[in-house]
């Protein structure tokens, strides 16, 4: 594994953990844990990141960590927020944890972010 793919992926974490925490002091996240949110803001923020569905190693070391600004994050969040629900209100057995590990969820928040035109990424 890249070395720098490590490290981004552990600068990444870092600082979207800080914002989950701080966020989670203002307003209950549900499933009530950092943790199930941790790896699906990651996701969406590389998709938000780079643009792309797939994005590559490459891709994802192209990605100017600047541009994960506070601001952002909480668009995401708002969108794992909206996703989360709807996920739940289809599938009342499955709790945010099942739910942040599926397959149908991964594709249902890649495709809300990379079809919405509101998340402007600075260059």
């Amino acid at each position: 594994m890249d070395l720098y793919l490590y490290r981004l992926s552990l600068d990444v974490h870092s600082q979207i953990r800080q914002h989950l925490n701080e966020y989670a002091q203002d307003r209950p996240l549900l499933g009530e844990t950092v943790e199930n949110w941790l790896y699906a803001l990651a996701g969406v923020s590389a998709f938000a990141l780079t643009r792309l569905r797939q994005p590559t190693r490459r891709d994802l070391l192209d990605i100017d960590l600047d541009h994960l600004t506070p601001e952002l994050m909480d668009r995401l969040v708002g969108v794992l927020d909206q996703s989360f629900k709807a996920s739940r209100r289809n599938n009342k057995a499955g709790g945010v944890d099942r739910i942040a590990r599926s397959p149908e969820f991964t594709n249902r928040i890649r495709q809300s972010v990379i079809s919405q035109s509101r998340f402007h990424i600075g260059h």
